[in-house]
């Protein structure tokens, strides 16, 4: 009774798609999405699991690479996606179903040319890697010992590969940034990936055209975003890390293109994690990183201080190094920054030409690569070999009572060097035998205790740097 049910609902889903699919069709994948997600939520305590037969896994399949709704499409992508979650064989099994009836339609569009084919052939590559993404193939065994699921790696391969159709080609590989690269700030967009799935990330037949996409104006930024995520997240990939850094340095420092200096900082940032020594020894990739005295974009220039600040961190964070060359490395990029735009120190260079521009971008980048230098472990021991002046002038920045940017972004950036620097206080105000502070050197007794209380005021008022007033008073 309950698969006849089942049949007389689905032949009048076919009916209404066929009567009017322009009214029907989104409402019908609204509507899937919805229940599919409500019947896992209510049922997540119990064994009960929906079963999709192969006629209505055929029809959504079909709607998910031939409609041109973007509506329609996420619909019942998330609603695929809910069921193959599904904690048990049958999901495995869905899986298995549901890629057969992709390869079958991948297949027949790819024997064939033309723009609609070609379009159909970019959904299926999409929902390929929409079900990689999840972790959900490569957690099915049976779904990745089967044939199928071979074939479906090779037609994507086979698509990456297609010269003839760099558009394609882009497609493809903004699907794997999407999904297994870094965004611009350098997070990984996905969460941890199996082993399985960086084995197969990072495989000869998949990285082979990547390389030679190095080589096309149009496709080589998409290239180098994507090879360098896969250095800094397959630690077995020293030969990719290898043939990029030799075109890095054949590039040198780009100044007539800033995306695609943008795209070689991102790389060289990714790869830096990783490989600290390799930037580090290297002058034409560290210039090709930060060299700002050929940068005259100030939007530009922000970005790459941004890198080098959300690098510090990592750098220092990195378990693949041992701990001394992790901070030791960290300090060493930090202070080589300066040397190579031609100053004595990173922070004279940064409180020099940065912190006071005009423009706010310049400021907040400077403000984030101090706070970040300011925090790593070995900062007290760098600090202290700047020059008096320098160290006087960092101080003053941070302890000014007038200091007051004018945007909420740039409030923050500054009040993240207060926070920093108060920490280097606290441990100047209470030293040990161990340990020296930079700041009992500048600084006498009563001053550290001025400059602490200070301090101690700018970060009870928060970034705003605002006393809170009664509503009256504020209001009149």
């Amino acid at each position: 009774q309950k698969q006849q049910k089942a049949a007389a609902a689905l032949h009048l889903v076919q009916i209404l798609a066929q009567i009017d699919p322009v009214v029907y069709v989104p409402s019908l994948a609204a509507s899937i999405r919805s229940f599919v997600v409500s019947y896992n939520e209510e049922n997540k305590s119990n064994n009960k699991k929906l079963h999709v037969s192969d006629e209505l896994l055929q029809l959504w399949i079909h709607q998910l690479t031939h409609s041109d709704s973007v509506a329609i499409h996420s619909d019942l992508l998330q609603a695929m996606l809910a069921l193959s979650k599904q904690e048990d064989s049958s999901s495995s099994l869905l899986l298995e179903r549901g890629l057969k009836v992709l390869v079958d339609i991948w297949k027949q569009q790819s024997s064939n040319q033309g723009i609609s084919n070609s379009i159909i052939m970019v959904r299926c590559a999409t929902l390929f890697v929409e079900w990689l993404a999840s972790s959900l193939l490569f957690s099915a065994s049976t779904t990745t010992s089967s044939a199928v699921f071979v074939q479906a790696q090779d037609l994507f391969v086979s698509m990456l590969g297609n010269f003839d159709d760099p558009l394609q080609q882009l497609t493809c590989l903004d699907l794997l940034n999407q999904h297994f690269g870094s965004d611009d700030d350098g997070k990984v967009n996905s969460r941890q990936q199996p082993a399985q799935t960086l084995q197969w990330l990072s495989s000869p037949p998949l990285i082979s055209p990547i390389l030679q996409m190095l080589q096309d104006p149009i496709l080589s930024g998409a290239a180098l975003q994507y090879l360098s995520s896969v250095v800094l997240n397959v630690s077995s990939s020293t030969s990719i890390a290898d043939t990029l850094l030799e075109y890095i340095a054949q590039q040198g420092v780009v100044t007539g293109n800033e995306t695609e200096r943008l795209h070689i900082v991102q790389a060289l940032s990714n790869i830096c994690v990783s490989m600290p020594n390799r930037i580090l020894q290297n002058q034409t990739l560290r210039l090709a990183w930060w060299d700002l005295t050929r940068t005259p974009q100030s939007k530009l220039q922000a970005a790459i201080l941004t890198s080098i600040a959300l690098v510090l961190p990592k750098l220092e964070a990195n378990s693949h190094l041992d701990r001394d060359t992790s901070t030791t490395a960290a300090m060493k990029l930090y202070n080589a920054v300066g040397s190579d735009n031609e100053y004595n120190s990173t922070t004279q260079w940064l409180l020099d030409r940065f912190v006071s521009s005009p423009m706010v971008e310049l400021r907040i980048s400077s403000y984030a690569l101090l706070a970040a230098m300011l925090r790593l472990k070995k900062s007290s021991f760098g600090l202290s070999l700047l020059p008096r002046p320098v160290q006087q002038q960092l101080v003053e920045l941070v302890a000014d009572p007038t200091k007051r940017e004018a945007t909420l972004d740039a409030r923050l950036a500054y009040f993240d060097v207060v926070e920093s620097l108060h920490s280097h206080l606290v441990q100047a105000a209470t030293p040990s035998p161990s340990t020296t502070s930079w700041l009992t050197t500048l600084l006498n007794d009563a001053q550290l205790k001025k400059l602490l209380q200070q301090l101690e005021k700018k970060l009870s008022l928060g970034p705003h740097g605002q006393e809170a007033q009664r509503w009256d008073v504020a209001t009149e």
